[in-house]
């Protein structure tokens, strides 16, 4: 089976934003994609330059740093584009001072470059509920359900991410799949799931208190653990908070679609009134 490229080539990067192809996204869904950062306000000029590159490509993400409302402004404007998700980006400083103290939970498997877990494809395709990706009508929606299990089969065997897994009588009960950052001296958590059936046995926190104590034995020049969530996801906030992250940024996140959108407006909205109407 062939791989979809992993890196996303930058090709526009500035003080205000930066500008990316979706080289993944562009794989997956099979349109052209890219994604725009908004990291601070910006002016009409910046909005001009930012139009020039999205409108070469089928389907953008904007994310909107911060939720500034002079870019929020401006991203209404552009026809065929709406909100699709409040995130949250929480992190959390590595209390290194405790290392000595440390003993590591023997359920608890670390390995980058692994091979395919079934179980862990499994959990995926049970696990997720909350996602910009089924908030969009346009995007395929096959695609879309199927995202999360893409995510992570894409991700065994690869050197640059990491899957910490629970493993107990042989049997996968969840995982965290995670990535090294080394320029900013992050961890950054891509995906967090746990089975069904096993959720509220406390597996979660056991997975990120030992993540923790990898990453400061094994990385020592990492500091922070970063992850992000969507805002109507309350269980998965409230859960940071206890295990004692904290809210770094708000992003408000836009998905445009520069042509298709036009076209299918009508279709869209049928469906949409029959499926509330059932």
């Amino acid at each position: 089976m062939k791989q979809p490229i992993q890196n996303q080539s930058k090709l526009m990067l500035q003080n205000k934003f930066e500008f990316k192809i979706l080289e993944w996204d562009t794989n997956y869904f099979g349109i052209k994609s890219a994604r725009v950062t908004l990291k601070e306000e910006i002016n009409r000029n910046d909005w001009i330059k930012i139009r020039n590159f999205i409108v070469e490509n089928d389907f953008v993400v904007i994310d909107n740093i911060n939720n500034n409302p002079t870019n929020n402004l401006f991203i209404s404007n552009l026809l065929g584009a709406f909100l699709t998700d409040i995130n949250f980006q929480f992190e959390k400083k590595l209390n290194k001072e405790l290392n000595k103290f440390y003993n590591f939970d023997e359920k608890i498997v670390i390995k980058n470059n692994l091979e395919y877990k079934k179980d862990i494809v499994d959990i995926s395709r049970k696990s997720y509920k909350f996602s910009r990706f089924f908030n969009d009508p346009f995007l395929n929606k096959e695609k879309a359900k199927n995202i999360y299990c893409h995510w992570v089969e894409s991700s065994f065997l690869k050197d640059d991410k990491y899957f910490l897994y629970y493993l107990e009588n042989n049997e996968i009960l969840g995982y965290i799949l995670f990535k090294l950052d080394e320029l900013n001296k992050k961890a950054i958590i891509e995906l967090i799931s746990v089975k069904v059936n096993h959720i509220g046995m406390n597996i979660g926190t056991k997975m990120i208190n030992e993540l923790e104590k990898y990453l400061i034995t094994h990385h020592k020049y990492i500091d922070i653990l970063q992850v992000g969530t969507q805002s109507n996801n309350t269980k998965a906030i409230n859960f940071y908070v206890k295990n004692g992250f904290k809210v770094k940024e708000l992003r408000s996140v836009y998905h445009y679609w520069p042509n298709f959108i036009l076209n299918n407006i009508e279709r869209v909205v049928n469906d949409e009134v029959a499926i509330t109407n059932k």
